[in-house]
């Protein structure tokens, strides 16, 4: 086949066989299909749709949903839901949110950045990745197992975050009903990853952050978690370790910071509770005001790993050897001092969220140009060994 232009000429080696290489060709050519940009402007500008749902009606697999914020600060009204493959819904103006005022459904791979929802998500299909979206209310991505969800510098107000697979980093999240964080799947085969997150909860049995999944591996590593209990009794929990995915992985929870604030106090800052999964538990820092720091109960053996943990008011349940301090919860250069554990300046690890390879820090920004969102690698290289280096990050 030679290109002439913008016709085509078949050479085929039979002449009978002439026509049907061109039908065959034209074919291949007319059923070929391109991403399209769909803008989507409030008064139709330029041929643009008005509402996100005519854009979305319009759309096939692959295209890009640009939406230009409202002037004013107003809102796209409508309810959505999303029920095509492999779409992008992405504001036009970097670091600028476009507005969804209504509930807002996805059955399909989607990618939803610099939005703001002012109702609730239910995310129920596979592979969805949300970056640095505000959410006002809850966003519920679990009722699907096989559902694989990726939060990365988000913020959920008023609402929280039910997950079974995939990950949370660098979030903020306050909740006034349940857990600001909670995993309770059952059939996901897979891990969730919570890191760098922020959580402020607000309750009478507070919960900042609950994992119940048989299903799932938990790591859980340098999350802050506020705890505002208002009960007129101790109750609750800032991370709440009910079950998780055993065997084939050991299940962590490393550099976490609990600070319960006023109010009645927690039953534990964090607990470990009616289940067999086993845990490697190090370098966390928890302030209470008279609980224990840690609770573990009789059914929890298989807490592997209990180390350089901080805690003021001591453990419950388990014997704490020496690398654990029971009466303080500060912990400064006070972490594992294996190099796999370093902070970022390459000093031993401080206890709690800021330290570590994974510190807080690394997720804490307020710039909206390209970044990378979250990056895994080996703590440790050993010499001739080949390894794999993974990354998530943002162009816009």
């Amino acid at each position: 086949m030679k290109n002439q232009g913008l016709g085509t000429r078949l050479s085929c080696a039979w002449a009978g066989r002439k026509s049907f290489c061109l039908v065959l060709a034209l074919y291949f050519f007319t059923n070929i299909s391109y991403a399209t940009d769909r803008i989507v402007q409030e008064t139709g500008v330029g041929g643009a749709y008005t509402t996100i749902n005519a854009a979305l009606t319009a759309a096939v697999a692959g295209d890009r949903i640009l939406i230009v914020p409202k002037s004013g600060g107003d809102s796209y009204d409508e309810n959505i839901t999303v029920n095509k493959q492999n779409l992008k819904m992405l504001s036009t103006i970097q670091g600028t949110r476009f507005i969804l005022r209504g509930n807002f459904t996805n059955f399909s791979n989607l990618l939803l950045s610099n939005a703001e929802i002012i109702g609730n998500t239910f995310a129920t299909g596979y592979n969805q990745h949300f970056i640095n979206c505000l959410f006002r209310g809850h966003v519920q991505t679990e009722s699907n197992d096989a559902s694989a969800t990726y939060m990365d510098h988000d913020s959920i107000l008023n609402g929280y975050v039910q997950i079974s697979r995939g990950r949370i980093s660098g979030c903020y999240i306050e909740s006034y009903d349940g857990p600001c964080i909670k995993s309770l799947a059952y059939n996901s085969f897979d891990s969730l990853i919570i890191v760098g997150n922020t959580c402020i909860i607000h309750d009478s049995v507070p919960v900042g952050i609950l994992f119940s999944s048989a299903a799932t591996w938990a790591h859980i590593w340098n999350n802050f978690v506020l705890v505002y209990n208002t009960g007129s009794t101790a109750g609750g929990y800032g991370i709440q370790l009910a079950t998780a995915k055993w065997p084939g992985q050991v299940n962590t929870c490393y550099n976490n910071t609990v600070f319960v604030a006023f109010g009645s106090d927690v039953t534990a800052g964090i607990s470990a509770q009616y289940h067999y999964s086993p845990f490697n538990m190090q370098n966390n820092a928890v302030f209470t005001l008279g609980a224990p720091g840690y609770e573990f109960d009789s059914a929890s053996a298989a807490i592997t790993t209990f180390k350089y943990n901080y805690g003021t008011y001591g453990f419950t349940g388990i014997q704490a050897d020496a690398t654990n301090n029971g009466t303080s919860a500060i912990g400064i250069d006070g972490g594992n001092p294996s190099n796999l554990f370093l902070d970022p300046d390459k000093s031993r690890n401080d206890a709690g969220c800021n330290g570590g390879p994974y510190s807080i820090n690394n997720f804490i920004s307020n710039s909206s140009n390209a970044r990378v969102l979250y990056m895994s690698m080996p703590r440790q290289v050993m010499v001739n060994q080949t390894f794999r280096v993974v990354g998530d990050g943002s162009a816009k």
